[in-house]
């Protein structure tokens, strides 16, 4: 049986600074969701306790780059197979650029559930996130709720907790919360801590 799971997001357009229920709708999905999938906002999730280990699903360019501190890094497409299907996706079509991204993703869960998720208890809640389009960590989030893990995902990704710490840092005024700690503990918030935000 499914589970049709509500998740919080910071804010009410009626009545401002109060938490509002609100569904998420997968496309992909007949009912909307994944079995055992929350999203929520990166405030939100980063604010609490509900995840036992962070896991960022992108390239390892992009981790190099970038990423969430404390965050493991399980790719669903290392860099050579992510230029593969951005390429196929640009040049060919994007069905034949998901339909390689498909297989390429598959094996790569295969692979990791087997490495590194095989040891981790029911209770385990991992929280999962990709840069922001939400189909790599939509992924692996399917497939590990459909096991009976209780995923969490950063709705909108990587850039989304970027542009909400700018947000709470610049806009509300609160210096001493998960903002600054992003700011100080990171590259990209250190390049934009200073003001350079784009």
């Amino acid at each position: 049986m499914r589970r049709v799971l509500p998740i919080w997001q910071v804010g009410d357009a009626t009545q401002p600074g109060r938490k509002r229920e609100q569904e998420i709708q997968c496309r992909a999905c007949p009912r909307g969701r994944h079995e055992g999938e929350i999203r929520r906002s990166a405030q939100s999730i980063l604010a609490t306790s509900l995840r036992d280990e962070i896991i960022d699903v992108r390239s390892p360019a992009e981790y190099a780059e970038d990423h969430i501190p404390g965050a493991i890094n399980c790719p669903v497409l290392d860099n050579e197979e992510r230029a593969r299907v951005g390429t196929l996706y640009t040049r060919t079509s994007s069905f034949e650029a998901k339909k390689v991204g498909a297989a390429i993703i598959s094996r790569n869960i295969a692979n990791h559930i087997d490495a590194a998720f095989s040891t981790r208890p029911r209770t385990w809640r991992p929280l999962i996130y990709c840069w922001r389009g939400g189909k790599r960590s939509g992924s692996l989030s399917m497939v590990l709720g459909q096991i009976g893990f209780k995923v969490t995902l950063i709705e909108g990704g990587y850039k989304a907790f970027c542009l909400e710490m700018k947000q709470v840092y610049w806009h509300t005024g609160d210096r001493g919360s998960m903002a600054v700690w992003w700011i100080a503990s990171t590259p990209r918030g250190r390049e934009r801590g200073g003001g350079g935000w784009a």
